[in-house]
Order: C-alpha cells, then sequence, then structure tokens
C-alpha cells in the first residue's frame, strides 16, 4: 500500500454527479449518506464529497433536506404524494457549494453546504475553447467569452443568488 495525501476541497462551487446513496445509522440515528463526484472544475474532477439527510420526503412550512436534494437532482419542484424513487438520482448533476471548515483537533474537512439544479444552459466551457454566450439568456449573465470553469459556477451561482428560503438550498 502506498500512503496518500488527502486533500480537502477548498472553499467553493463545484459541478457534481450523485454517484451512491446508502440508509445507515449514525449519530443522529438513520441517515441516508449521498456520495457525489466532482466533475468541474477539471483539476478537482474525482475527488469524492459526501453528505448525510434523514430519510424523510416532506413538504410543508419547511422542506426536508432529501426532498431538497431530489428537487435539485431533477431540476424541478416535487408535489405532495408524489411517488419517488432515489435510484433515479444516482448520475444527476448539481452545483454543490463547499465550505472548508475545521474540527476542534484541527482537522480540515468540505461540507456540502447547499446546492443548486445544474442550469441548463452550460457554464463550464473548456478554457482552450472560447465560447459565446447570447446576451439576451439570463443563466449566462455576466459570463465572458473563453470564461473557465471556476468563473461559469461562480457567475452562475452568483446570478441565482441563492437564499435561505430556495428551494434548492440545504440548511
Amino acid at each position: 500500500m502506498t500512503v496518500q495525501r488527502k486533500e480537502v476541497l477548498p472553499t467553493g462551487d463545484y459541478l457534481a454527479q450523485i454517484v451512491t446513496f446508502e440508509k445507515k445509522n449514525g449519530n443522529y440515528g438513520e441517515q441516508i449518506e449521498i456520495d457525489y463526484e466532482v466533475v468541474k472544475p477539471a483539476k478537482f474532477a474525482g475527488h469524492i464529497l459526501k453528505s448525510w439527510c434523514n430519510p424523510v420526503l416532506t413538504i410543508g412550512t419547511k422542506r426536508s433536506k432529501l426532498v431538497l436534494l431530489v428537487e435539485a437532482a431533477f431540476n424541478r419542484r416535487l408535489n405532495v404524494d408524489e411517488e419517488v424513487d432515489l435510484n433515479d438520482i444516482i448520475g444527476r448533476q448539481l452545483v454543490l457549494t463547499v465550505l472548508r471548515e475545521q474540527k476542534d483537533n484541527g482537522a480540515e474537512f468540505a461540507k456540502v453546504q447547499s446546492m443548486a439544479a445544474y442550469p441548463k444552459t452550460p457554464v463550464f466551457p473548456e478554457p482552450d475553447k472560447p465560447t459565446s454566450f447570447d446576451e439576451d439568456d439570463d443563466d449566462t449573465a455576466g459570463l465572458e467569452d473563453g470564461a473557465g470553469a471556476e468563473e461559469g459556477i461562480a457567475a452562475a451561482v452568483k446570478k441565482k443568488a441563492l437564499k435561505k428560503d430556495d428551494p434548492f438550498v440545504f440548511d
């Protein structure tokens, strides 16, 4: 075996794909552990992130984290009494906002703070392939020709200005 360095993602926004989910018992009872694989920026592609949520799909005065995850994965709101197969979220892409935090013992970790549906308009142009965007398209406002992935993510998330009450944000 070879000792490897574990890299903690810096605070930022990442395009990620949902890879797996699994029900597990943890410190807070039964939870669903979700694994995401970073797709872009390319520098961090392949990095695995984890988040956890209660295994409940509830809509009311507050939407459960699992509802928020599924809504972001499907890029639409769920309806009361709608049947949801969680297997359908596998392979879906989301924009994750990640915070780099530190435990009491000094160890650093990356925390999935919030998520948003992946915009329909590409905001991740390849750096070596300049892209022109239609100025009338709201999803691309603020992007310039040839903008790199990091700039594209930041502009898209800033443009969407996620708020605490937004249906696609984890608390």
